[in-house]
């Protein structure tokens, strides 16, 4: 790299923040608790997190809302079939 050099700003021009002390006295506003041991439910059919639940009826069984939607008829779980 000939003919190019670095320019490093004086002394005076450094940010003030350096040697300085943090505080850590700010107080914070909480909204909410962390779940100590969340639950993930998956979905039988899909096998991925459920995010929207489908439940069916009258069998009350729970799937993703897409794999419950797409029931026709027959509950994936084979459990009861129905009438639309």
């Amino acid at each position: 790299m000939k003919g190019h050099s670095i320019h490093l700003p004086p002394r005076s021009e450094q940010p003030t923040h350096h040697g300085q002390k943090l505080n850590w006295n700010y107080t914070i506003n909480l909204i909410g608790e962390k779940v100590p041991d969340p639950d993930i439910h998956c979905c039988e059919i899909c096998d991925l997190p459920i995010l929207i639940y489908g439940r069916m009826l009258p069998c009350k069984h729970v799937f993703c809302y897409d794999c419950a939607s797409k029931a026709v008829k027959v509950c994936p779980s084979y459990c009861v079939s129905w009438n639309r």
